[in-house]
């Protein structure tokens, strides 16, 4: 029994064993003590909080962590399921493996602290790995990682993978990692035995933003805006792997780009062939294809194609600034032997096509040989030497030029025919350090001759020239010395006799020589400059003269002497500028005069320099301007600077007004940290000054200004303004109306980086007011806006004196407007209206009313602002409707009306107008229809019966009205006019009825044209008190200037059974008359008929000599004509036919023998009578002439006034 026990017991021992095991694993519990035990043995620290389930699953671990030393690792629960009976068919049966909220903690990376040894892909062994049991697993997944490394943090939403084995093959279902929108994908297979047989997919989709959370990467610098997503396969063997990428993205510069490439790479053999590597740009069509093949990873050859690429890259942002052609570029031999080829051409924007060949030959430290050749189509510029870059970059260059064209590139006439430079060199840490030798340099400039050589040289920061001189036709220049951070040692010559010729459009000579030797604070200048008859554009000098002699040395004493006269700035006039210096630096002065038309300035400064302050007195500052008036200094001021800290002061500086009570102080200070401080101070300033731009308005009042401004040395500035006036009267030209003018209150504080502006003004008079507050936050960055302002104004009387055109305005304004948004881009929510308006014009005889007008921002668009109105007159009324974007300063009107009468005094009309007016950044356009339905027209009264006839004697020359070019605005104007069937004249002898459409075009560049006509529909004209019929009447616009129409008129009258009329054509400046008469007679006794009203035969001698006369003066125009052919060919100042003061038609040559004499002599053709006239200037404004003929002499003085 007993030997059976035995025999039985390692029976019983292995069954003992084997449900042993299976207790531990399936029975509750066992997981907790296996953990428990793990915390005995595990080399770190191992925590749980709770364990539940078997070690045979399902098991869920809470609050596991693990810490060594700097590794650590905490999950917030751990559950795995799995499938312990497979372990007995050698299979690892996983169904999941989860692990929730995972936070994982990773050492610093150890630097390398040995060189890694050279590495060779033909040297790679890849280990078979035998797996000892078959893999089944379906799920293994992290939720909520975060990974730490330093200082760098990386987030995963999530990380699944699930795989199973295939014999020896590993079959990878899916691996996939997942970030919000991003993800990461890999699937395939792999045979980890052998031969590595390989088939991979790695797919991914990529939020940039995302990956920032991710992996810390950010894109916000490189230009991607898009999605990042593509796929990469890879398949083959270790002996010949293949891979194909797909990569699609968006790039702020290029649009869509969409990537491909197929790569080969054989290890053993050491062999990579780049078959395909493809970058196209969708949005263009443009392609860059590189193709190559290594052998042994040290020699082959790339070949980089590419189809026509323009700079910008996308279309919508413009014309190309560059574009390259279809060309190639080769790279073939070793990396320490190589040599490079390119072959394309250029095409620059306004600029000529551009050949370009490279040849070049290097290795991984410099190009040994490089020959760059660009061609344009008459020249050539060759770049050739030696490049490398090795340790830093240094060169050793040739430049030649030959027969290139500065038209297309300066812009201006010219040819380099030929240059040659050369240089060596090579950039330091420190900075550049080269020579270079401008060997020669011969062309052409503005048909002026252009040549120059020279040697310079750089080291750090002191610069070396060699006598480079430059010739340009009459001009020359000349420069020798070096020059670097603290001294100087330099002389120049620079001589230019006619500017014209070197500068286009400038007139005058320079010239200027001199030399400046020493260190700079010890620097010795002696410089000569003239100038004489300079001009520029609207900038003219008539001469400079000066002399410069400064030694900050002190060994001699300094003299300084400017002069210019006659300087002209736009319409600034200044006759006389004068600088004056003299003394050493421990003692000089300095004095400046200016003198011009309305204006002058003396300025006189004492001081002395001990490095490193200087210190000195403002002894004398006077100053004039016609607005301003005279002012003076009071006292003498003090002042003084601090050359190392920059610090400086300058102490009361007050000026006084000679005319008035006015005073200015100014005064400022910066301190050694930088602490800048200023003020000023205005004190009873009459605001009289304000006279000449209130259309004779007079002010009586007075302004007080107190400003400050702070500046800490670190930190945000500080300012406060205050701006008030006192109690005054307002005056009307004709003194008619008297205002009492009410105290105005400004005050504006900066603090806190925040603006705050306060303006009050009080009108009771006028029951006006009017309060704005704003505030400006932000202030040095974004310039936040925020603020109200309150109108309201029921007296508006106002505005008659600064408009007395405009007469009895009513109506009340009132005004809420609420501001926001930012200075440069104001957003505006609120109204401004005109209510209950009215206005008269007598000017024009007419009343506008009622007149409302509002304009609204409702915030909707807060910088766009919406006009809309209605303005009333006589019977009909015009309506107004618009729109203007205080961001972009644009804006539209639309004006429509019917009957509104525009004028009602002897010309009374009435017009129906559809306008539209765009207002742009550069343009005004003006366009639509004006219908003029009603007018009748007459000449005024005035005229008829109380205006005075100025002399013959008087010329009045009037003001050039100011031209809308001047405010920077374009005017384009499109306007049809459309006379209606009411439109009547009655004047000048003229009675009748037009018609007509006219279309009047400006482009606001030429003049005005006009197509249409203008047609009398009935009408008659009055001459020498007989009525003519116009039995035709046109005026002609055909696309021309419309201050010439063509003319077809037909005027006629009958006397008993004979027609007698005139056809005039032509155009208006040039017209053509013609007498006709039925029956045919001559002119003479046409124009008997249509002036006397019978024929010839029955008019007196007289009369019919004046018929004769009157006949002969139509032919005078024609002859002109001739006649000014024979004038311009003889250089005559006048030929031609004319009448004489007593109506006589007479013949006359003149000329002028000086600038102020002019000498004329005339013969009458119907009588024997010759005139001589002598015309002599005694002055801009008096002329004498003296006339003297066989009938009598006679003398006359004329004065003309121009204004």
């Amino acid at each position: 029994m007993k030997l059976k026990l035995f025999l039985w017991s390692p029976v019983l021992l292995l069954l003992f064993l084997i449900y042993l095991v299976l207790a531990l694993i399936y029975l509750p519990g066992t997981a907790s003590m296996a953990l428990k035990l793990g915390q005995r043995f595990a080399p770190g620290e191992l925590q749980f909080a709770q364990v539940t389930g078997s070690l045979a699953g399902p098991i869920q671990i809470h609050e596991l962590s693990y810490r060594d030393q700097d590794f650590f690792l905490a999950v917030h629960r751990l559950s795995l399921n799995w499938q312990p009976s497979c372990l007995i068919s050698a299979e690892l049966c996983l169904h999941s493996l989860r692990l929730d909220d995972t936070q994982l903690r990773l050492p610093e990376p150890q630097a390398a602290t040995e060189p890694s040894p050279e590495f060779s892909l033909a040297d790679l062994q890849l280990p078979e790995i035998h797996l000892p049991l078959a893999l089944n697993i379906r799920e293994v997944a992290l939720y909520n990682t975060r990974v730490e490394q330093g200082d760098a943090a990386y987030l995963l939403e999530s990380l699944q993978l699930s795989l199973h084995t295939e014999g020896s093959e590993i079959q990878l279902n899916e691996l996939r990692a997942r970030h919000q929108d991003t993800f990461i994908a890999l699937q395939g297979r792999l045979d980890p035995l052998e031969n590595y047989a390989h088939a991979l997919t790695l797919s991914w989709f990529l939020d940039p933003v995302d990956l920032l959370e991710v992996s810390g990467v950010s894109l916000e610098d490189s230009g991607i805006n898009s999605i990042i997503q593509g796929q990469l396969e890879l398949s083959g063997d270790k002996h010949n792997l293949e891979s194909h990428l797909q990569l699609f993205l968006e790039h702020q510069e290029t649009g869509p780009v969409q990537l491909n490439w197929q790569l080969q790479l054989e290890p053993v053999e050491e062999r990579l062939t780049l078959k395909s590597l493809l970058l196209t740009l969708e949005e263009t069509g443009t392609a860059l294809q590189l193709q190559g093949q290594f052998e042994s990873f040290a020699q082959g050859q790339l070949q980089l194609n590419w189809t026509p690429l323009n700079w910008p890259l996308r279309p919508e942002a413009g014309d190309p600034e560059f574009s390259l052609a279809p060309g190639q570029l080769l790279w073939e031999g070793r990396l320490e032997d190589y040599a490079l080829k390119l072959r394309t051409s250029l095409q620059a924007l306004d600029y000529p096509l551009l050949a370009l060949e490279l040849d070049a030959e290097g290795d991984l430290q410099q190009l040994s040989r490089l020959e760059l050749r660009v061609q344009e189509p008459e020249g050539q510029a060759t770049l050739s030497g030696r490049l490398g870059w090795h340790e830093q970059i240094n060169w050793q260059l040739a430049l030649s030029v030959e027969n290139w064209g500065l038209q297309p590139w300066a812009g201006i006439e010219g040819l380099i025919q030929t240059l040659a430079l050369e240089s060596q060199g090579r950039l330091l840490a420190q900075g550049p350090e080269f020579n270079a030798e401008l060997l020669h340099l011969n062309g052409q400039l503005l048909d002026e001759a252009l040549s120059g050589q020279g040697r310079f040289q750089l080291r750090g920061e002191t610069l070396a020239i060699e006598k480079l001189a430059l010739n340009y036709g009459p001009a020359r220049a000349e420069v020798h010395g070096q020059a670097g951070p603290e001294a100087l040692g330099i002389e120049f010559d620079l001589s230019v006799p006619d500017l014209a010729s070197a500068w286009p459009g400038a007139q005058g000579r320079v010239q200027l020589q001199g030399q400046a030797q020493g260190a700079f604070t010890e620097l010795k200048l002696d410089a000569q400059v003239s100038a004489a008859q300079l001009a520029l554009a609207d900038i003219a000098l008539q001469s400079l003269d000066g002399h410069i002699a400064v030694d900050l040395s002190g060994q001699q004493r300094s003299q300084i002497h400017l002069q210019a006269q006659g300087l002209a700035l736009g319409t600034e006039r200044i006759t006389l500028l004068e600088l004056e210096g003299s003394g050493t630096p421990e003692q000089h002065q300095l004095s400046a005069q200016l003198q011009g038309r309305d204006q002058s300035l003396a300025l006189n400064l004492q001081g002395r320099w001990q490095s490193p302050r200087w210190q000195g007195q403002v002894q004398e500052l006077s100053l004039f301007r016609q607005e301003i008036g005279a002012w003076q200094l009071s006292a003498p001021a003090q002042a003084n600077f601090h050359g190392e800290n920059q610090s400086f002061q300058l102490q009361d500086l007050c000026l006084q007004q000679q005319q008035g009570d006015a005073q200015l102080c100014v005064l400022a200070n910066r301190s050694a940290q930088g602490r800048l401080e200023a003020e000023l101070n205005l004190a009873q300033l009459s605001l009289r000054l304000l006279d000449p731009w209130l259309n004779g308005t007079e002010l009586e009042a007075n302004a007080e200004l107190q400003a400050r401004w702070l500046q800490p040395a670190q930190g945000l500035p500080s300012a406060n303004l205050t701006l008030r006036t006192t109690p005054g009267q307002m005056r009307a030209p004709d003194g008619q109306i008297e205002l009492a003018l009410e105290p105005l209150s400004l005050d504006a504080t900066l603090n806190n980086d925040q603006l705050i502006t306060r303006l009050n003004l009080d009108w009771p008079e006028l029951q006006g007011r009017i309060a704005a507050e704003v505030s400006v936050r932000q202030f040095s960055s974004q310039q936040l806006l925020q603020g109200e302002v309150d109108l309201y104004w029921n007296d508006l009387n106002l505005i008659s004196l600064f408009a007395p055109q405009v007469q009895n305005l009513q109506g009340r304004v009132l005004g809420q407007l609420q501001l926001s948004g930012q200075v440069s881009s104001p957003r505006i929510l609120g109204s401004l209206d005109w209510m209950g308006g009215s206005a008269e014009l007598p000017a024009l005889g007419i009343t506008l009313a009622p007149i409302e007008i509002s304009l609204l921002a409702d915030g909707a668009q807060a910088e766009q602002m919406q006009l809309s109105g209605r303005i009333g007159s006589g019977p009909g009324q015009i309506l107004l409707r618009g729109d203007l974007n205080l961001e972009t300063q644009t804006g539209a009107l639309r004006i429509r009306g019917e009957e509104f009468e525009a004028m009602n005094t002897e010309i009374a009309l009435r017009i129906s107008p559809d306008l539209q007016v765009d207002l742009g950044t550069e343009v005004l356009r003006l366009g639509g229809e004006v219908l003029i339905p009603y007018a009748r027209i007459a000449p005024p009264k005035q005229q008829l019966q109380s205006v005075v006839r100025a002399s013959d004697d008087v010329v009045l020359v009037q003001d050039l009205e100011q031209d809308l070019s001047d405010t920077g605005l374009r005017l384009i104007t499109d306007i049809r006019l459309r006379l209606g069937d009411s439109v009547e004249v009655d004047a000048f002898g003229f009675k009748g009825r037009l018609l007509g459409s006219l279309r009047i075009l400006d482009d606001g560049q030429s003049a005005t044209r006009g197509s249409g006509s203008i047609q009398v529909e009935s009408g008659q004209y009055r001459l020498y008190g007989q009525d003519l019929t116009i039995s035709r009447g046109s005026l002609v616009f055909t696309g021309g200037p419309i201050d010439n129409p063509g003319l077809d008129l037909r005027v006629s009258r009958f006397v008993d059974d004979v027609e007698a009329g005139a056809r005039v054509g032509g155009s208006l400046r040039l017209p053509e008359l013609t007498l006709f008469s039925v029956p045919a007679m001559p002119d003479s006794s046409i124009m008997s008929y249509l002036v006397l009203g019978r024929g010839p035969g029955e008019s007196s001698a007289a009369e019919q000599s004046m018929m004769m006369q009157a006949a002969m003066a139509l032919t005078l125009q024609g002859g002109n004509q001739i006649s000014g052919q024979i004038r311009d060919s003889l250089q005559l100042d006048e030929l031609g036919f004319d009448s004489d003061d007593t109506g006589q038609s007479a013949f006359f040559i003149g000329k002028y023998l000086t600038p102020r004499l002019y000498v004329r002599y005339g013969i009458s053709l119907l009588e024997s009578v010759e005139v001589l006239t002598l015309s002599y200037r005694l002055s801009s404004m008096w002329r004498v002439e003296t006339q003297s003929s066989s009938l009598g002499s006679g003398a006359d003085f004329f004065y003309t006034r121009e204004r």
